[in-house]
């Protein structure tokens, strides 16, 4: 489904990707005809809702790593000799970029160093 926002001379369009029985309910919601007054009620419940869900989403404080995140990134430090910035364990998404820069290398490090060592005893 695709809606449309409109706020004067700026145009967005963007793909929601509703499961196909949920689009039917939203359009079902939003096609309702208005009471007497207005809108219809449960129509501007939803709406609100939407507001309340974006406006959290943008005015909410920056996540923190996780701590397994945070472990993973010491392991990578440790191992490749890099430093930690503090960013990458304030924020989680300077932590997301950190590991998805130095992951790679480390799994290949990880992967060559159980290599010369041999085979894993069974």
């Amino acid at each position: 489904m695709s809606f449309r926002l409109v706020y004067g001379d700026h145009e967005l369009s963007f793909e929601l990707p509703f499961e196909p029985h949920v689009e039917d309910r939203v359009l079902a919601l939003l096609s309702k005809p208005a009471d007497k007054g207005g809108t219809d009620r449960a129509a501007q419940e939803f709406i609100q809702g939407l507001v309340t869900i974006v406006t959290d989403m943008i005015e909410r404080a920056p996540l923190p790593p996780s701590e397994k995140q945070i472990a993973y990134a010491v392991q990578i430090a440790r191992t490749l000799s890099l430093e930690l910035p503090a960013e990458v364990l304030q924020l989680r998404e300077s932590m997301a970029a950190f590991l998805e820069t130095h992951a790679p290398e480390y799994r290949r490090r990880r992967s060559s160093e159980r290599g010369a060592l041999g085979p894993y005893p069974r």
